[in-house]
């Protein structure tokens, strides 16, 4: 029967319960609350929900693929997603579809053609179109998301509403499914076959709600047609109907009759119309009559159009307020009501599958167990849906009830099975489900309690009105009656009276007086469809009866009228009856003659009696008392006979009264009076005579009653013998039901405990075993099935075909028909995943009586018999393999040494029969050639002692083969069985075999020479990684001795990670030749046997002997490669660095010049001015300047170094007691100077630098005080140690070293100590250029530098320098001298920045020069052209123009050979201007350059 649950909107419930008031994000959400910014979406964009979990990422890959990209319609994805972790999911999906991916908000209005992702840490629900979030009650565990927002979605957009279920494991979704199919909408599911993981799939399938089972790639199209359809646009069934839909509407019911009992004419027309209308749109029809064509071709679109009409939906505990107060004030009252011993009674219609039936019955059991009472429980559940019914008795639901049912019911009533809950025995035996038409069949009675809700609101009025009564009859005086939210009893106050209208919940009233209802309810052809077949005289009443008489009344003037029956009981009341009769004084009574009034009974009955004795129409006349006056009646009795009942109409009009004249000439008043008078004379006389008559046939009639009386009196009497016999034989009968019922109860309780064995043994045993019927449909199986099929609780009934396993049994249900076809056993071995093994037996299923009923397929798990059977069918072939392929001849020898059996070996050698050498003995074979006294004397002993005979050699001299050497095995064979020992002894013909180990041993020798005298180490190993062969050079890298090593595996000299992955590499490249390492070689890491890791190439080769894999690794130790690595690296970086350092001092000098030239001038210019000491500060400060562009271009190796050649002991001496101010009183300096030092050839300025940076940072290293020692002596560095350095030549150095004693280096910092700006010094502490400096001053003076450090000892940076010529003598320095003038000579300035030039102008005529001036060198180079008088050309270096210095200088002495050059740069780099620099083609001045050197320079030039 129909039903429909009480749908709770998403925030009813527990979710409503878990969702708080709370503050996310800037916005306030409190629970019921909608937030103003809310906006409703296009009211016509239809909302695809899609809930997918393990294995969905494919799924829905797959299904935006192939949705249009302008579908029309919004999409939301709901996913099981960790919660700690970011989704991932729009970014993913966004590259599968054109449409807008992107996560949820909250308060999102849905848009077409964009997919929705639900956030990590969210529940996502729909409200007007609006997407909106919500906390879910639970941060981890049984969410259940999918069924979450597919509620919503169903209560949201109705029939627009489609859902989607992709893979994934569980349930969820499941009962969200549910609420989309119910209010109309659409559901698909992927195909369980194509999905990963089809949990989710085969759960949502197995409700029964599903629409289309479908591939991913097909879901689109059906989803597209379903939302064009009118169904969805329009949403108005009877629109879509059009006007015919009444007929067209009884017409598919006709259709229906044919494939159910079911009469769906008791359904209301609108539910009918949405169904038929959903339907059409499934099948994408539009036409009535194209459907009603499909129904008549289509007996499946029958049967699922009837499975819709029935509306299959409910659920546990729905309204949980109403089963609360169900629980606390009426089952309660219920048990505590209850005499001990007796039943409640509880009957559940259209329970579906039976959720609401197992929900009463825990609120019962738990009542009852709480307030101790004996009280037996008795739980009737019915319904017209068979395959509901099935899920009901099954008693198996999916984990998602976890959201209707508490924690403590689950673990009290229900059993956790894969992703499912079943109910145990104790609440499934309190609840029998039968199926029944409650339209039809007979009710329950004796009832306590009726739960009945949402069944009414499907039904008309009259079926409404007729199952009320069966409750009213049902139910026991004071039963309860329980509806649902949206049906009443309020219009029956008669049979039920409100308990709580709040929760729908009503009370039985009346007793038995209610006039009785017909079942089953048929189709009459007069009063049309839905009036029941009348039983007796009281039948045709209520609305149809009403229809008649009125069509009656119409026909005759509408008189007040009476339809009654035979028994002259009224049926039907129309128009002004109460004029004619009135309800009588005490029991109430139907009888028309009761209720007639004063004066009428009598005529009114003899009219009656008349009508129903002659079939014919009878009128008459009479009178009834109104107001104490007597007025003339006219009564009418019409007979009709319905379906054969006999019905009279009877009518009633008032007579007009003719008043005579009062007109005197008429005739006098009493006259008048006295025709009255005979006129009701007559009618009085003839009226007593049909009374007479009628009395005395009635006295005739009484007679014959009378004597009928008397006989039937007889025959009672007759019949009540026979009843008190019967009732013996019935109390007797009862005894034996008596007995036959406890002994069914105790077979029941033994077919219990059996089943219980039965389970328990199927369950121990581990064997996996499935029942399938004659239909090949799963009837039962073991736990131990899942393992390998994937069946879950809810798929018994379904056929065996639809189930996925991991077995490969093609045949399986081939040779299951065949078993049912031949009655014959069928057993054969199948592999199943992981390389196990199976037997597979398939037996008839045989029932007691011995029908075949189906088939027991059992699989019992053989892997290791298999292994076993393998190894041994192996080692066989092994064995025969070997006997087969030895061709070393062989002997059996007993106790004296004579031949037992010898192998065609040993025939075939030495040319020789079985009977000349079985049963002989051994020495005299092959004339005595055996017979040594030696091997006699090794044979003998082999059984006494037990000893072998291992490859003793003797030379046997056999025929066409000459002298051969033979080495002889032997051995002793035992007999098990406890007889003769034997010994086996086996001849190897070695001759070949020794002389190719005689030539082998001598290149082995070979190969050991040079694998001893090879650098690099050379390492052997099989293909297995065990080592072979070790070379000397492999130990002194590694550490290890060839013994510690040989026969381990080699990945004992590799370090992590690759020592547990070395394994991995060999079978990798044996399964697939992929080479990393063999022919290719790599740079790794190896492992020494102190722990410490070496740098190595390994370079590896693949070679084959005797069809054995081997390995060969040559090892070169790459520890000073990389040395000479990091050195050059190191070179590389300062080299990079000082290129941009020297670019910085090259801007900077030009900076520089034109400030101190400037200040010069204004020096001399500004005479005794009072402020002049400022000008000398700012000179000073611009010479700091010029000094630390000196030292940005030592660091970068650019500098022009003023080499001189100095003896380095004097230099040391002279800055020692300016090491000593500026160390402190607490770092003592020391000196240890060679006395035969050579000079050396650099800058001393230089020098002084170096020594004084390394002083500073060796204070900075002793903060606690220490010694300072400064060293200098001749060395030599040699090729070696050349050759692991960058940029050094070997040879004769002078070596400069300063020692600290301090805190010392981390090898680490040692290893970066020379990077520029690389400082372990505090912020403003140090630049980290010093070292850097000093290295690039080294490198340019043709020299090195070198750095040795150790934690807590102390530091030595020691520089190498190259010792001046022989013969050569120091410099010394000349003292300052004035300023020298110019003698009238012109000089050309070329200099490409206009301040540079602008001030070497003005210093040259304050000097006396006449100068020109050009900006670049083709500018320059005309005016030495067409002028002969310049003397000198002063040019900058580096200048834009195409020449730079050098260049101008040679094309200007080109010009002028005359002309002297003086080229002044701040840094020479690049192209020729560096060559020329390098090459000192002409005098170079460094800028910044003071007032007196460019006097100089230029008067050295000049004279």
């Amino acid at each position: 029967m129909a039903r429909k649950p009480q749908t709770p909107s998403p925030r009813s419930d527990a979710a409503a319960a878990a969702k708080p008031s709370r503050k996310r994000s800037g916005r306030t959400q409190v629970s019921g609350s909608k937030p103003a910014e809310t906006k409703s979406a296009p009211a016509l964009t239809p909302v695809i929900g899609l809930g997918a979990s393990a294995g969905g990422l494919q799924a829905l890959t797959d299904f935006f693929e192939a949705m249009p990209d302008k579908a029309g319609m919004a999409f939301v994805v709901i996913h099981h997603v960790d919660p700690n972790h970011k989704s991932l999911m729009a970014d993913l999906l966004s590259k599968h579809t054109k449409m807008a991916v992107e996560l949820a908000a909250d308060c999102t209005p849905v848009k077409p053609d964009h997919v929705y992702i639900i956030p990590p840490k969210e529940f996502l629900w729909i409200e007007n179109g609006v997407l909106r979030l919500m906390e879910p009650p639970e941060p981890r565990g049984m969410r259940l998301p999918i069924d979450f927002f597919l509620r919503s979605l169903a209560e949201d957009q109705k029939q627009s509403a489609v859902a989607v279920i992709l893979s994934g494991t569980g349930s969820d979704g499941t009962a969200g499914l549910r609420n989309i199919k119910e209010n109309g909408g659409m559901v698909l599911v992927q195909e369980p076959k194509e999905s990963a993981h089809d949990g989710m799939p085969r759960s949502a399938i197995a409700t029964g709600s599903v629409d289309h089972v479908l591939p991913v790639a097909e879901m689109h199209a059906v989803i597209s047609n379903y939302v064009a359809h009118p169904y969805i646009k329009q949403g108005a069934s009877t629109k879509t109907m059009g006007e015919n839909a009444r007929g067209a509407l009884s017409r598919i019911i006709t259709v229906l009759k044919a494939h159910t009992p079911i009469n769906f004419e008791c359904y209301k027309e609108g539910t009918l119309l949405r169904r038929i209308e959903r339907r059409m749109a499934l099948r994408h029809l539009e036409n009535l009559a194209d459907y009603l064509a499909l129904l008549k071709d289509s007996p499946e679109e029958a049967e699922k159009l009837c499975a819709d009409l029935l509306i299959s939906v409910t659920a546990f505990f729905r309204d949980r307020e109403v089963f609360e107060y169900l629980a606390e004030h009426v089952i309660r009252d219920l048990v505590v009501d209850c005499a001990p011993g007796k039943p409640i009674r509880i009957w559940v219609p259209a329970c579906a599958t039976g959720e609401e039936a197992y929900s009463l019955a825990m609120l019962m059991i738990e009542k009852i167990e709480a307030l101790r009472k004996d009280v037996k429980l008795q739980v009737f559940a019915s319904d017209v849906d068979e395959h509901a019914l099935s899920i009901a008795r099954a008693g198996v639901y999916p984990d998602s009830i976890v959201g209707d049912v508490s924690p403590e019911r689950l673990n009290r009533f229900f059993e956790q099975e894969d992703h499912s809950y079943r109910v145990k025995p104790e609440l499934r035996e309190a609840v029998v489900f039968a199926h029944q038409n409650i339209l039809a069949d007979a009710p329950f009675s004796k009832l306590d309690l009726i739960s009945c809700r949402n069944l009414l609101i499907y039904l008309n009025q009259q079926a409404q009105e007729r199952v009320i009564q069966m409750f009213h009859f049902a139910l026991n005086e004071g039963g309860l009656l329980f509806l649902g939210s949206s049906e009443t009893a309020n219009n029956h106050e008669v049979y039920f009276k409100p308990v709580s209208k709040k929760h729908r919940l009503y009370k039985r009233v009346g007793g038995g007086l209610h006039r009785n209802f017909d079942f089953p309810i048929t189709t009459n052809p007069v009063f049309g469809p839905t009036t029941p077949a009348l039983r007796s005289a009281e039948a045709s009443r209520g609305l149809r009866l009403a229809e008649l008489s009125n069509k009656l009344l119409v026909d005759r003037y509408a008189p007040a009228a009476v339809l009654i029956d035979a028994r002259m009981e009224t049926l039907f009341v129309q128009g002004p009856a109460d004029q004619y009769l009135k309800v009588p004084t005490g029991e109430a009574s139907q009888d028309l003659l009761d209720m007639a009034r004063d004066g009428l009974r009598a005529k009114l009955g003899s009219t009656i009696r008349r009508a129903f004795k002659t079939d014919q129409d009878v009128t008459a006349s009479g009178t009834v008392t109104r107001a104490g006056h007597n007025v003339p009646v006219s009564i009418a009795a019409y007979p009709m006979v319905v379906d054969g009942i006999k019905l009279v109409l009877v009518t009633f009009a008032d007579t007009p009264v003719i008043k005579a004249s009062i007109d005197s000439e008429e005739g006098p008043k009493d006259s008048a009076l006295h025709t009255q008078f005979e006129q009701e004379l007559e009618a009085t006389r003839l009226e007593l005579q049909n009374t007479i008559r009628e009395y005395e046939l009635s006295t005739e009639e009484l007679k014959a009653s009378n004597e009928e009386a008397m006989s039937m009196n007889e025959e009672f009497q007759s019949t009540n013998e026979e009843l008190e016999t019967s009732k013996e034989e019935l109390q007797s009968l009862n005894e034996e039901l008596t007995t036959v019922n406890t002994e069914l109860q105790q077979k029941v309780e033994d077919e219990r405990h059996l089943t219980d064995d039965l389970n328990n043994l199927l369950s121990s045993s581990g064997i996996a075993t499935l029942f399938l019927d004659r239909d090949l449909k799963i009837m039962r199986f073991t736990p131990a099935t899942r393992q390998l099929f994937n069946v879950i609780a809810n798929d018994v009934g379904r056929p065996f075909s639809d189930i996925t396993g991991k077995i490969d049994d093609p045949k399986l249900l081939e040779d299951a028909v065949t078993v049912l076809q031949d009655l014959t056993p069928s057993e054969l071995e199948v592999r199943a995943d992981g390389d196990k093994w199976f037997i597979r037996r398939i037996l008839p299923y045989r029932t007691q009586d011995g029908k075949i009923d189906g088939v027991v397929i059992t699989f019992s798990e053989v892997t290791d018999l298999k292994a076993l059977q393998q190894a041994y069918e192996g080692a066989l072939q092994f064995a025969e393999a070997i006997i087969g392929t030895v061709r070393e001849p062989m002997l059996v020898l007993d106790e004296n040494l004579n031949v037992v059996k010898a192998s065609h070996s040993f025939l075939r050698a030495f040319e020789t029969t079985p009977e000349d050498t079985e049963g002989k003995a051994l020495f005299a074979l092959q004339g005595r050639q055996l017979d040594q006294p030696t091997l006699r004397k090794l044979l003998e002993r082999i059984l006494p002692e037990e000893t072998t005979v291992e490859g003793h050699e003797v030379v046997v001299d056999i025929k066409g083969k000459g002298a051969r050497t033979m080495l002889v095995n032997a051995r002793q064979m035992k007999d098990g069985t406890g007889g003769r020992d034997f010994i086996l002894m086996v001849l190897e013909d070695a001759t070949e075999r020794l002389e190719i180990q005689h030539r082998l041993e001598e290149r082995e020798a070979r190969l050991r020479a040079v694998l001893n005298a090879a650098p690099e180490a050379i390492i052997t190993i099989d293909d297995q990684g065990i080592v072979t062969s070790y070379s000397p050079a492999a130990e002194t890298i590694l550490g290890y001795t060839a013994a510690e090593v040989i026969g381990q595996n080699v990945k004992m000299l590799m370090p992590e990670p690759h020592q547990h992955q070395h394994d991995d590499y060999i079978a990798r490249y044996k399964a697939t030749g992929e080479k990393k390492v063999i022919g290719i070689g790599r740079e790794m890491n190896a492992r020494r046997k102190d722990g410490t890791e070496v740098p190595i190439r390994l370079t590896v080769a693949e070679w084959w002997i005797d069809g054995e894999r081997n390995f060969t690794g040559i090892l070169h130790d790459l520890s000073e490669d990389m040395k000479r690595r990091d050195a050059l690296q190191r070179a590389q970086k300062m080299e990079a660095v000082g290129q941009l350092t020297g670019g910085l001092a090259h801007d900077f000098n030009n900076l520089l010049t034109v400030i101190i030239g400037n200040l010069e001038l204004l020096e001399m210019n500004l005479g005794d001015f009072p402020k002049k000491d400022l000008l000398q500060e700012a000179l000073e400060a611009s010479d700091l300047g010029a000094k630390l562009t000196a030292q940005l271009l030592a660091f970068s190796r650019k500098q022009t170094l003023e080499s001189e050649t100095v003896p380095l002991n004097d230099l040391v001496r002279s800055v020692q007691p300016l090491l000593k101010r500026t160390l402190g009183d607490d770092i003592s300096v020391e000196t240890d100077l060679a006395d035969d030092l050579k000079l050396t050839l650099t800058d001393p300025g230089q020098i002084e630098n170096a020594i004084l940076n390394l002083a500073i940072n060796a204070r900075d290293a002793m903060p606690n005080g220490g010694t300072l020692t400064i060293e200098t002596k001749n060395v030599t560095l040699d090729v070696d140690y050349a050759a692991t350095q960058v940029d050094v030549e070997p040879g004769d150095y002078v070596a400069l070293s300063v020692t600290d004693t301090g805190t010392g280096m981390k090898p680490e910092v040692m290893a970066r100590a020379f990077e520029p700006f690389f400082t372990t010094k505090g912020v403003g502490a140090g630049s980290g250029l010093g070292l850097s400096m000093i290295y690039g001053f080294a490198k340019q003076s043709g020299g090195h530098v070198a750095i040795y450090s150790e934690e807590g000892v102390g530091t030595t940076v020691t520089l190498y320098l190259p010792p001046a010529d022989k013969g050569a003598a120091a410099v010394a320095d000349p003292g300052e001298s004035a300023i020298p003038k110019s003698r009238n000579e012109t000089i050309l300035v070329v200099e490409d920045d206009p301040r540079v030039r602008r001030l070497t102008v003005t210093r040259l005529e304050d000097l006396g020069y006449e100068t020109l001036a050009a900006e670049n060198g083709p500018a320059a180079l005309e005016i030495i052209r067409g002028n002969d008088g310049i003397d000198l050309v002063l040019s900058d270096v580096v200048m834009p123009g195409g020449l730079n210095g050098f260049q101008v200088a040679d094309q200007a002495l080109a010009i002028n050979p005359a002309l002297k050059i003086l080229l002044a740069t701040g840094y020479a780099s690049g192209g020729a201007a560096a060559v020329g620099a390098a090459q000192n083609r002409h005098p170079l001045l460094r800028k910044p350059y003071s007032l007196r050197d460019l006097a100089k320079a230029l008067r050295e030039l000049l004279e």
